[in-house]
């Protein structure tokens, strides 16, 4: 995994904790409470993090996050993305995807439906909703076949819409035609 996902991994967890102290019932009180965290990081970790944070996303790099709670899909995925030349980072349900996107936006998501805590259409409408949320292009991947609700997973915002199982060359082409292949 590159410096620069390292770090975004940090950062989400610490979002990611932050999220659950404020969720109803995230603290052993039964209370909403609030964190509050000092990260220190060396200067020439910084220094050498902010060059490489320069040419993240650009074209030699291309960055990809897969949202599914399927330890399986998400190693089959990540295979399948570092094969194409994505460098790859996982969520296992909609709440760590936010946190990911928040401290590192990738340049394209592999995102499950159906998923505990927060599923894929509420991340989506979520994503879509922060600043730059726009950018990343979302490929919905579902074993779903009704066409009324893989319309709605597209008109919520979606790219592209994949049928589960699916293999490399179906990704590649999918990413190909949306413009985010490495």
């Amino acid at each position: 995994m590159g410096t620069i996902l390292k770090l975004a991994a940090g950062l989400a967890t610490i979002l990611l904790g932050a999220a659950l102290l404020n969720a109803p019932g995230g603290s052993d009180t039964g209370r909403q409470e609030t964190a509050a965290f000092i990260v220190r990081v060396s200067p020439a970790l910084t220094t050498g993090a902010r060059d490489r944070a320069s040419s993240f996303g650009a074209a030699s790099v291309k960055t990809c996050l897969v949202v599914d709670d399927s330890r399986v899909i998400r190693k089959v995925s990540r295979r399948i993305l570092e094969d194409l030349g994505f460098e790859v980072a996982e969520a296992s349900d909609g709440v760590e995807a936010m946190a990911w996107c928040s401290a590192v936006m990738p340049d394209a998501i592999l995102l499950d439906w159906i998923m505990p805590g927060m599923d894929g259409m509420e991340f989506l409408k979520r994503l879509r909703a922060e600043p730059g949320g726009d950018r990343p292009k979302v490929v919905f991947c579902s074993g779903e076949t009704d066409i009324g609700r893989i319309r709605e997973a597209l008109d919520a915002g979606a790219d592209e819409y994949i049928m589960k199982p699916f293999d490399g060359a179906i990704v590649a082409g999918k990413l190909a035609w949306l413009g985010v292949a490495a």
